[in-house]
């Protein structure tokens, strides 16, 4: 702001232009000069955008939410009361396979193609929410509670990823499916559909929950395992290698490295 800033009155706050985008942003609010926030975008309360973050279309980040570094926040998507979303940037190789088609965004920055942490679409980010690394949460996905969803996961649909649960590595987790409580999913592992994982469970490694199975408790399912269909895994059972538990299967103890007939 200078002696020359223009401002506008909405409901009693001053909001101005930023000068790099053109962007609402309220005298409350701390958006640096590097920063970009598009002319349709808000930054309210007392909300931080910092670094080489980027505010665009339709996006807001109100409360005291920070987002920072090379952060891509996008659509119609709302990052809220103490979330935080920050990573770097690096250059892709589009002949590098970088998960689901449908989960792949790009920032363009300085002619160069980019890729960033972002949030998108009508995705929300609240309570003390984390996103970083090079995660994308987009589509209609909620991560709130003290949840974080880091490295190149990609979360999106209408997930919700809440408590102190973890989604990281090359994960990814679609449709209507809950990942919550202290639940992890990691690796290269996919939950997706209806699926409910909650407790203290692991998934990780290259395996699949989907269908409407549960998996909780202290149970682990990680290799090329897949429980699917109405199946439960739960109590201390470890489902691993080809371990296959499906129908309405209900596992909760021992292990299963196949197919369980």
């Amino acid at each position: 702001m200078t002696d020359k800033t223009e401002f506008v009155l909405i409901e009693g706050v001053k909001f101005f232009h930023h000068p790099n985008g053109g962007g609402l942003v309220a005298v409350t609010a701390k958006v640096a000069k590097t920063a970009f926030v598009g002319p349709d975008a808000f930054v309210k309360d007392k909300a931080q955008v910092l670094d080489k973050a980027r505010i665009t279309d339709k996006a807001q980040v109100y409360g005291k939410a920070i987002v920072k570094g090379n952060a891509h926040v996008s659509g119609n998507a709302q990052v809220y009361d103490s979330a935080k979303v920050n990573g770097d940037a690096r250059e892709i190789d589009h002949g590098e396979d970088y998960g689901d088609a449908n989960a792949f965004y790009v920032t363009q920055l300085t002619g160069k193609e980019i890729q960033s942490v972002r949030v998108s679409g009508n995705a929300q980010v609240f309570g003390n929410a984390h996103v970083s690394g090079f995660a994308f949460v987009f589509g209609d996905a909620h991560v709130f509670g003290d949840a974080h969803v880091f490295g190149d996961a990609r979360v999106w649909d209408h997930v919700q990823v809440s408590d102190n649960a973890q989604v990281s590595g090359y994960a990814q987790v679609w449709g209507n499916t809950q990942v919550y409580n202290s639940a992890k999913v990691s690796g290269y592992a996919k939950v997706y559909d209806s699926a409910k994982v909650y407790g203290k469970v692991q998934v990780y490694g290259h395996a699949q929950v989907s269908g409407k199975a549960q998996v909780y408790d202290h149970a682990q399912v990680f290799g090329d395992a897949q429980v699917f269909g109405d199946a439960q895994v739960f109590g201390d059972a470890r489902v691993y290698d080809y371990g296959w538990v499906s129908g309405s299967d209900q596992v909760s103890k021992g292990v299963i490295t196949k197919r369980k007939d």
